[in-house]
């Protein structure tokens, strides 16, 4: 199995925001794809439709696509699929198949690839819930899902595991962002939204990640956090304790939405890193 990865960030259920991220992992040379949520496992045909698409496509360029569930997603579909793959043990690290190249990831989840241990806590809050309707309610039309966040009752079950008491986290894919993120005046300062950014920091500060890779918010972000840590930059205390580096990508097939993880180095590179590497030398 190669030992590099694509991260990449919300593909919203459109098909060529996928053929995109699936054409570069051919031209680098990458055969895994990690969509960090907002992937499109929407309701109804058009869902349908373009998860066949992704498969197909997917299966005759030989890549696999996983994804984890962010909050525009159809819950009672993805929870079925990660339900009935647990019942049958026909897993690939604990990664539920949805089709043959199209894997789905348990909200809350851990696995190992290449030697490197992964955590996963997905789902985030729908900021434009108003212009939506509730999935039980309508369907149809623009769709939130009851489930879409990460439950205290998640974080609470995930930091009482061997991550919680210190075993040694490499990697968390989340789909949405900590709420110590650089850059506040680009989040969203709703109540909910807050609340689920917290729970975020409650897992950094549980598990103590190496790197966190997220999506969601649709921006290209690079930063350290050690905040979440206990780090005040108002303390005159020296800090010296832990940090997780944070990469954030952006969406659809915008420049930075998609970057490639070297599990050998812990080397991240964004999009534009990895293009000019690949353009030939005058």
């Amino acid at each position: 199995m190669n030992n590099k990865i694509m991260l990449a960030g919300d593909t919203h259920g459109d098909f060529a925001n996928v053929k995109h991220k699936v054409d570069w992992a051919v031209k680098a040379g990458v055969q895994r794809i990690v969509i960090l949520g907002d992937f499109g496992l929407w309701w109804g045909y058009r869902g349908v439709e373009f998860i066949d698409q992704i498969n197909d496509y997917a299966k005759r360029n030989n890549r696999q696509i996983f994804a984890i569930p962010g909050n525009h997603e159809n819950y009672t579909w993805w929870n079925a699929v990660v339900d009935a793959s647990r019942e049958s043990e026909q897993t690939s690290h604990g990664w539920a198949y949805l089709r043959t190249h199209v894997l789905l990831s348990p909200r809350v989840h851990d696995f190992v690839w290449n030697g490197k241990q992964f955590v996963v806590a997905g789902g985030a809050v729908s900021i434009d819930k108003d212009w939506r309707v509730e999935y039980h309610r309508k369907k149809g039309k623009r769709i939130w899902h009851p489930d879409e966040q990460l439950t205290d009752a998640e974080v609470d079950a995930l930091l009482s595991t061997r991550f919680g008491a210190g075993v040694p986290v490499d990697y968390l894919l989340t789909h949405d962002c900590s709420d110590m993120t650089d850059f506040k005046y680009r989040l969203k300062p709703d109540h909910d939204s807050v609340i689920h950014r917290r729970r975020i920091d409650r897992v950094l500060k549980g598990i103590k990640p190496r790197f966190h890779f997220h999506g969601h918010m649709h921006e290209k972000y690079d930063w350290v956090n050690d905040r979440v840590h206990g780090y005040s930059a108002f303390s005159n205390e020296f800090y010296d304790g832990p940090s997780t580096r944070t990469y954030g990508l952006e969406c659809n097939r915008d420049y930075n939405s998609w970057g490639i993880l070297d599990l050998d180095t812990d080397k991240f590179e964004f999009a534009a890193e990895v293009i000019r590497d690949l353009a030939p030398e005058d």
